[in-house]
């Protein structure tokens, strides 16, 4: 099915463009009646509408190698938004930010997957957003000029069982991030109030959802350049609060901030009900990328529910060990400092209980590998660090040591003075493999420490 031949172009409030959103819907609905199937654009054109367009269940819109421009003004709309069974292909979703854009990164964002916070207001009172499963995006670009920064392709809440596949995040000075994952709420969920959160789930009034089963493979991110002083700046992946997820085949050119974040979020899976929560942080898998500059990290690993840690330090008796417990695997990353960047971490790993990396190959940072606070059974296979300036491997923290954790044939190369050192400081049962050709430095604070 196509929607006519005229390309349409945005000036203004145009009546074209109102036009051809109402021209959109209309030919996806009918298909949406039809039982499903495929909406397609003329070749090549160029299509703008105003506030966005959502996909009904068990369409699939094919862009036809065009664009589709969405000038949005509504606090949080998106240029697409999916809904169970649909599916977008084939083109470029471009978002034009006007009005007053809502501060979440969702917002404004090109491609949005479903509820954003505050929208499942009660479990009486779902979005329609909430929760939408077997969608796909295959074959898009994305980006957004919302100036207080948005994602490209933003993954919310319960989303699940859904195909990122051969997307390409186009250059921007202003987008917070390439693709990126967030746990979401139902009800009177606050990050800020633990204990009237908790007493919320009790009443069975509202919880957490988490995105899961999810597969993203062979994405482009161009350069994210986003001040780093911004929110933190740019990361190409973000990922917090979710299970069972694959992501490979990522190429990167340039972030601010960092090429993959893992986070538990804020309240971790301490409100997630019964079918997410013996599944919190588990199944998830990061491989096959490549950073080329990134200001800050290749990876930064940080499994801590600390929203949670603070009320219990305040005596509320958590569900959940706020410092979780998590299979991740990074597997086959590599990536490089941005010249005159912050350039802190290649890697870096704090608050959290198992997980590995193998084959990681990073360069130019100040520490190759920083094995930070409270990071409990981590494993590190065949690491490389190259030309670390203070440590290609640092291990411990002054108070709240890292405990056994194991390094296996790690490497480095590079010519300053920390490019070969292994240093292991507050700690206990640190066993670094194979490390002959490295030179050791371990604190006497570190118990039980062994390289060899």
């Amino acid at each position: 099915m196509a929607i006519g031949t005229a390309t349409l172009l945005f000036s203004g409030v145009s009546t074209s463009a109102q036009d051809g959103a109402a021209s959109l819907s209309t030919r996806m609905q009918d298909a949406a009646r039809a039982g499903g199937g495929v909406v397609r654009l003329e070749p090549n054109q160029r299509l703008v509408v105003n506030d966005g367009v959502v996909l009904p269940r068990g369409v699939t819109l094919d862009l036809a190698g065009g664009e589709l421009v969405a000038v949005l003004r509504s606090t949080n709309a998106a240029g697409v938004r999916m809904l169970s069974g649909s599916a977008i292909r084939n083109g470029t979703v471009s978002v034009i930010s006007r009005g007053t854009p809502g501060e979440q990164s969702g917002a404004h964002a090109a491609i949005l997957v479903g509820a954003l916070y505050s929208e499942n207001a009660s479990p009486a009172r779902m979005s329609p957003f909430a929760a939408p499963s077997d969608w796909r995006i295959s074959g898009v670009s994305v980006r957004s000029d919302k100036t207080s920064g948005a994602a490209g392709i933003q993954i919310m809440g319960g989303a699940n069982r859904g195909l990122i596949e051969n997307v390409t995040v186009l250059d921007s000075d202003r987008m917070a991030g390439g693709i990126m994952l967030d746990w979401g709420t139902v009800g009177p969920v606050s990050s800020a109030d633990v204990r009237g959160t908790a007493a919320a789930f009790a009443r069975g009034q509202g919880w957490t959802t988490h995105p899961h089963d999810i597969d993203i493979r062979g994405v482009k991110i161009g350069r994210l350049t986003r001040s780093a002083g911004s929110g933190g700046g740019s990361v190409a992946v973000r990922l917090s609060g979710v299970h069972d997820m694959r992501v490979s085949g990522v190429v990167v050119e340039e972030v601010t901030q960092a090429g993959v974040i893992h986070h538990a979020g804020d309240l971790g899976y301490e409100f997630a009900r019964a079918a997410d929560a013996p599944r919190a942080h588990q199944g998830i898998v990061v491989e096959n990328i490549d950073i080329r500059r990134t200001a800050q990290y290749v990876v930064w690993s940080d499994s801590h529910a600390d929203n949670v840690a603070r009320a219990a330090n305040e005596g509320y008796r958590p569900r959940l060990a706020p410092i979780a417990a998590t299979d991740i695997a990074f597997r086959q990353i590599s990536g490089n400092a941005s010249p005159r960047s912050i350039a802190q971490y290649g890697i870096r790993v704090n608050h959290q209980r198992g997980g590995s990396f193998s084959d990681i190959r990073v360069s130019g940072f100040d520490f190759g590998f920083f094995i930070d606070e409270q990071v409990y059974g981590l494993y590190i296979v065949r690491p490389y660090a190259d030309e670390s300036r203070r440590a290609a491997y640092s291990i411990g923290h002054p108070s709240r040591p890292p405990q056994d954790i194991r390094v296996s044939n790690p490497r480095s190369s590079g010519s300053s003075d920390g490019s070969n050192l292994v240093y292991i400081g507050n700690s206990a049962d640190v066993r670094v493999v194979g490390a002959k050709a490295l030179r050791a430095r371990i604190a006497p604070s570190a118990r039980r420490a062994k390289v060899d």
